[in-house]
């Protein structure tokens, strides 16, 4: 059975719903049976493995989803995750490579949307600034609104306005900025890059692996 895993509040007092997606209106709630509204991953895995849930869309904090898949692999419980990579936590790079095959992120863009041309220009950036090692994903998502924002002023010319740099942004379509997947906007799409790659962790490379090509949803 398919099961959808939520937490929502602050993390110390969370309620975990497991659910089959095809009947979300009767979804069933994991109440946190620890002291003091701690998680308890133990309860929660014990829960899951005797509804036989095999798949997990797992929306999550990073050290809530480490604990599930800890004590699930202590347990030797097996399902197959699916993550969104903004959510992964730190550890997931860290779990044995049987566990790797069962979990799957969701990522809004991959190496090979980069070009050289953007990364010497980021790299020339962060040298002139002394930006951070830390965090890079960011920076170059920074980056890369930068571009966009630069390029819509291009399109609006000298005269720019509020209304000139949204339409002028909203006429946007597949723009490369050399660090995303083009983005494309119009009065009706306003994430440029409404989609997402799913990759799985190569623990041999210590990587990420892509097995989908960029999806959007319909």
């Amino acid at each position: 059975m398919p099961s959808l895993m939520m937490c929502r509040g602050p993390l110390g007092q969370s309620k975990l719903t497991a659910a089959s997606p095809q009947a979300i209106a009767s979804t069933s709630t994991f109440e946190n049976p620890s002291p003091a509204g701690k998680f308890n991953p133990e309860a929660f895995v014990k829960s899951l493995n005797s509804r036989a849930t095999r798949i997990v869309f797992l929306l999550a904090p990073g050290d809530i989803q480490d604990a599930i898949l800890e004590q699930a692999e202590k347990i030797g419980w097996r399902a197959t995750y699916f993550i969104p990579g903004l959510l992964a936590g730190r550890k997931v790079m860290d779990i044995t490579e049987s566990a790797a095959e069962q979990v799957f992120l969701s990522v809004s863009s991959l190496p090979s949307d980069q070009t050289t041309e953007a990364l010497i220009e980021y790299r020339r950036l962060a040298e002139t600034y002394k930006l951070p090692a830390s965090h890079v994903v960011s920076q170059m998502q920074a980056l890369a609104a930068a571009k966009t924002l630069v390029e819509g002023l291009k399109r609006v010319g000298r005269e720019a306005s509020r209304q000139k740099l949204v339409e002028a942004l909203e006429g946007m379509y597949q723009f490369k900025t050399g660090l995303t997947p083009p983005l494309t906007y119009n009065p009706n799409r306003r994430i440029g890059a409404a989609g997402a790659y799913v990759v799985t962790i190569d623990k041999q490379a210590h990587r990420l692996v892509p097995v989908s090509k960029w999806i959007e949803p319909d």
